[in-house]
Order: C-alpha cells, then structure tokens, then sequence
C-alpha cells in the first residue's frame, strides 16, 4: 500500500496526495502539461528533463504504455502529479501500466492531488523549483542528457543534426522517402569545422533540457555557450533549422535575446498564429522564447495566449518553438517545417 506523499513549492506551498510510482524523493522545476493525450510521448522526450510534470487532464495512463511510441528509452520527468493514476487502462495498444512504467525507471508520482489548485497557483505564480518528499522514501539523483556522435545512413542529402535532446520520432521523419536523410549526429558541442566536414546541405538544431545551456542569468547572452557561436557561424553557409530549445539557441546565435516565459509552454494543445493569420494547434516542450530581435528577424508565429514569439526566418535560418508534424497528436498540420527542410536540403 502507498504512503502519503507532498509537492512542496519554492514559495512554500504544499499540495498532499498517495504515492505512485517509485518511493524515492525527487527535485526540478514544475511544469504544467496540457492536452488530454501525449504523455508517454512527453515524459519519454529528453527536453523533460527535471521537470516536475503536472497534468492538466485528471486521469494519467488511462491508454497505458506502449513501447512503440517512446520518444527515448528512458523517462526523463523528476516526477509526476496528477488527480487520479488509472490501474486499468483501456488502450489496445497497452504493453504495461503507469505505475510499473514509473517504477522500472525509478520515477515518482503523485495522485489524489488538487490540480486544478496547484495549476492555478502555478500559472498565477509561475513555474518554480519543487521538492517531492514520500514517506519512505530515499533521495534521488536527475538524469542528464549526453549526445553522442552518430551515423544513420540515407540516400539523400546530408543533414547534420545537432543533438540537445532529439527525439525518435524526429529522426525517423528525417528519414522517411521524401528526405531519406544521410544523418550525422552531434552533440552540442560539436565544432564548426567538424561539422562542415561533411558537407551538410541543411542543419537541424533540435529541442533538449534547457537546464544544460541557459539559466536565469544566462538570458542577455552574457555568457554564451559553444553552440550558439557555432550556429552564428554555420547560418552564414548553410540552411539552419532549429526547433525548440534549437530555436531559441538559433535566434540568439543571431542577436535576439533569450527570455523566460513565465510558466514554460509545454503539451500538445498550445495554439499559435502565423504570419498569414492561420492558426496552428502545436505541441511545445520549452522554457524560453525569444525578444528584441533585429530587424532581419521575421516573426513567423505567434502565440495566442501569451503573445510571445514562436517562430522567426532571417536568411538562412528558421526555427520554430514547437514541435513539428508532433506523434502526440498524430497531427501532420505543421509538417510544412520539414517541407522547407527537405526544399533547402536538395
């Protein structure tokens, strides 16, 4: 039988509920997830990385685990909190539930907890650092990301794809017929010349754990970090595509300047506007957007809620901070961004 649990809020507030998952305490940053399907696909995604995730939708798992749709072999949240843990999921699809999900990776949740009240006090008080203590339970240690170097061989142009955090499902997009991309992976720290070597036709930064490049201080490019000087670099030479975290990076790699959001974008029901007025229902996984840009910065999206940018073109470079043609919602709506890929790489 689980034991008490509590999420305890930078400024001091507590939220109580029934542990799930591992006993184990847990630390990172709270971040709400919004939309009522994606969340294997989000607690498996490397951008998650530290985040104490909660969910907006209040029943978790109800279509259960299958190992098809994980974004990475490992889950990458601190922890997770939602109303209720469904025991008996109904997807046909189901290899296994939350909870033993949660508990073959050393992850804790949190149930019977009031989301609507946290969510409220989150999105009035933004995204905060938090601690979860369980009865029992013993400290835990985050997960970091580390790329590492990588071929996945294709018949067509050669895309180098700067690693902060990418998904499967991404690589396995670069890799359908209409691009049957020749992949070179890096890590984040990848020098300029390294990557020239292969003679890219296009770049591809991807989103990642913001955790690792950028904090509070970090945000008026005081310090920037090897990536961003190597991206300033390459967009004078070749396409350069970013998304997420890889957009942010890309922009200030041209001069806009990083700022935080006030509680993060993240889940699969997030709506932004693009310059022709249409909308687009995304999924978003990020931290940061982008402010004060030069004039040879478009704007290319907007998000409605909040205003902030979304997307940006300037010569060789375009990103957007969402998640493109997204598995979460098996949307193929914003796959216009591997289109202009797929065109540039040729």
């Amino acid at each position: 039988m689980y034991g008490k649990a509590a999420l305890v809020l930078g400024d001091g507030e507590r939220f109580e509920g029934t542990a799930f998952g591992e006993i184990i305490n847990a630390w990172g940053r709270t971040a709400v997830l919004s939309g009522p399907v994606g969340l294997q696909e989000f607690i498996t995604d490397p951008a998650s990385a530290g985040l104490i995730t909660v969910t907006t939708h209040p029943l978790a798992g109800n279509c259960g685990i299958n190992l098809e749709d994980m974004e990475s072999r490992d889950i990458w949240i601190s922890a997770l909190v939602t109303r209720e843990n469904c025991r008996k999921p109904g997807g046909w699809r189901c290899e296994i539930e939350l909870d033993a999900f949660l508990r073959r990776q050393a992850v804790p949740g949190i149930e019977g907890v009031d989301t609507r009240a946290l969510i409220r006090h989150i999105r009035r008080n933004g995204a905060s650092e938090a601690i979860i203590r369980q009865e029992g339970g013993a400290g835990g240690a985050a997960k970091q990301y580390k790329a590492e170097r990588n071929r996945m061989p294709g018949s067509g142009p050669n895309i180098a794809v700067i690693d902060l955090g990418v998904r499967r499902s991404v690589l396995a997009r670069l890799m359908e017929p209409d691009i049957d991309g020749n992949l070179f992976i890096f890590p984040w720290d990848a020098g300029y010349e390294e990557i020239m070597d292969i003679s890219p036709a296009s770049v591809l930064v991807t989103n990642g754990p913001d955790g690792d490049f950028l904090t509070a201080k970090d945000t008026k490019n005081t310090k920037k970090s090897k990536v961003i000087d190597v991206l300033a670099k390459l967009a004078t030479r070749v396409p350069v595509y970013g998304m997420g975290l890889g957009a942010v990076l890309l922009g200030a790699a041209l001069d806009a300047e990083i700022e935080p959001l006030y509680s993060g974008h993240h889940g699969s029901s997030i709506t932004v506007r693009a310059a022709d007025a249409k909308l687009y229902v995304t999924e978003q996984n990020h931290r940061y957007t982008l402010k004060n840009m030069p004039s040879d910065m478009k704007i290319e999206f907007l998000n409605v809620n909040d205003g902030s940018v979304e997307g940006f073109s300037a010569g060789n470079a375009y990103g957007v901070m969402f998640s493109p043609a997204t598995t979460m919602t098996h949307s193929r709506s914003t796959a216009f961004f591997y289109d202009k890929l797929r065109q540039s790489s040729r």
